[in-house]
């Protein structure tokens, strides 16, 4: 009997470590999360600033072809780096849903 007692205590006590470590993995997959969706936040405003900057900088060298072309070049990269912050928000969202489905049973 008491070698079963003894199983079924480290059992529980293993249970509960398990029971932590997932928790603690949630929150830290949902402190990441959140740190993404504010990296992507940061990161719209980023693109929007420059492709405002592109266009200034497009309607002011009408006349010069290597300055356009230069311009060009940055509004095609601000459209690719807000595309990629809209990528980032959904796997941020995947990543908070995946993480919500994690539930602890207590023993009882």
């Amino acid at each position: 009997m008491d070698g079963v007692s003894e199983i079924i205590g480290r059992i529980n006590a293993s249970s509960g470590m398990i029971t932590q470590a997932v928790d603690q993995q949630r929150l830290t997959s949902n402190e990441i999360s959140s740190n993404i969706q504010q990296a992507d936040g940061g990161v719209s405003n980023i693109a929007a600033s420059i492709s405002e900057i592109a266009k200034g900088a497009n309607d002011m060298s009408e006349n010069a072809g290597t300055a356009a072309q230069s311009v060009n070049e940055i509004s095609a990269s601000a459209q690719q780096v807000r595309a990629s912050s809209s990528d980032m928000s959904q796997v941020a969202g995947q990543l908070q849903e995946i993480v919500g489905k994690f539930r602890i049973k207590k023993a009882s």
